[in-house]
């Protein structure tokens, strides 16, 4: 019986929702297969892993032009080469005591902190376990292991090129988008999804996410086209965010056009029935809404990963960007307005989506345990 490892390092995030997804295709096509998640920062550091996680967003915050210069600085990638590969030596043990307690045949890594961990003990002969890399958003950064990867799942044939020119043979990349569940591969009619959700059929709906976390100009964006747009309803999803969730239930609870939620299980039914996302663009929120067809408005992307994620939507026609908050009821009022408008953004979402990506993920890892 197989034993599949999938290694990340941050609790409820998009890397979790990839590696979750890949693993319901896994037991889709080997149903006797064992499979383990390990967020390795919260499991070996229960208490640092949440500091490092504010921590995070605390830095992109205050110099974010400095984060998202370093994010994919291949000179400063190799500059801190040796005080990355010190970090892994740190780690050694617990890395070791991770494989030891489940014994995979295959480890999937969704995050390259693990990844690197991983990828550093094979090149010590240490172990033999395939290691498979799942890449979550549009852009490979150069932190990712560049050896001792077996397989490089990637988003766009951009991102396998970019890896290319980096040393990885381009028989270990293959491009399959990013993994999300197949969930999102069917739609429902929206007047029919609108009725399910609770909302008025024919009444054009906005959904505002900021992602598993709920950061972003979630509540900026609420009051300003609150006031501006009467006829529209907005949904409103906090993700994890309790004091976001708590704060606009109290002050919206009286508008029946307004509908605030916390953690949504149901993202794949809120995107059957909006017309317009409007999100920070975390590479799993992009596929999701992306296998919709949902036209998206760019606002707020952390540093690094989701400013190239937005200029990847961007410029492939997906998504808007809203670099102005004033401007976000024009831009609103320009999809809603504007049938053909939305008709192209949807028909250029669907172009580039990849619904399917955990289940050929999953199928190639398969027939690498099966050979």
């Amino acid at each position: 019986m197989s034993r599949i490892l999938f290694l990340y390092a941050t609790r409820n995030s998009g890397h979790q929702k990839a590696a979750e997804a890949v693993k319901i295709e896994i037991h889709r096509i080997l149903p006797d297969v064992k499979t383990f998640e390990v967020d390795f920062f919260t499991k070996n550091y229960p208490n640092l892993g949440p500091f490092i996680a504010r921590m995070y967003l605390e830095i992109v915050r205050s110099v974010p032009h400095a984060w998202d210069y370093l994010y994919d600085s291949e000179g400063f990638a190799s500059i801190t080469r040796e005080l990355r590969q010190f970090f892994a030596f740190l780690n050694i043990t617990k890395i070791r005591g991770v494989l030891k307690e489940h014994k995979p045949d295959a480890i999937i890594c969704t995050q390259a902190i693990p990844a690197g961990f991983i990828a550093a003990e094979k090149a010590k002969k240490k172990i033999t376990t395939p290691l498979y890399i799942t890449v979550t958003d549009f852009v490979a950064n150069p932190y990712w292991p560049d050896n001792n990867v077996d397989c490089y799942f990637v988003p766009d044939e951009k991102i396998k090129t970019d890896l290319v020119r980096r040393g990885i043979p381009g028989n270990h990349i293959r491009t399959t988008g990013i993994p999300i569940n197949r969930r999102f591969a069917a739609s429902v009619p929206k007047p029919a999804a609108k009725k399910k959700m609770g909302l008025k059929p024919h009444n054009p709906a906005v959904l505002v996410m900021g992602g598993t976390q709920g950061i972003g100009q979630i509540s900026e964006a609420s009051d300003i086209l609150s006031t501006r747009f009467k006829t529209a309803q907005l949904v409103i999803v906090a993700g994890h965010n309790n004091y976001l969730h708590n704060t606009l239930r109290k002050k919206y609870h009286s508008n029946k056009s307004i509908h605030v939620l916390g953690h949504a299980a149901n993202v794949s039914r809120l995107m059957d029935a909006a017309d317009i996302l409007i999100t920070k663009p975390g590479g799993i929120t992009s596929a999701e809404a992306m296998s919709k067809g949902l036209p998206m408005i760019i606002l707020s992307p952390l540093p690094g990963q989701e400013e190239r994620n937005a200029e990847f939507l961007v410029k492939h026609g997906i998504a808007e960007r809203c670099r102005d908050i004033t401007h976000l009821p024009r831009i609103v009022e320009s999809f809603l307005n504007d049938p053909a408008k939305t008709d192209n953004f949807r028909s250029q979402a669907l172009s580039h989506a990849k619904p399917f990506a955990a289940s050929e993920i999953a199928d190639h890892v398969a027939k690498l345990l099966n050979r």
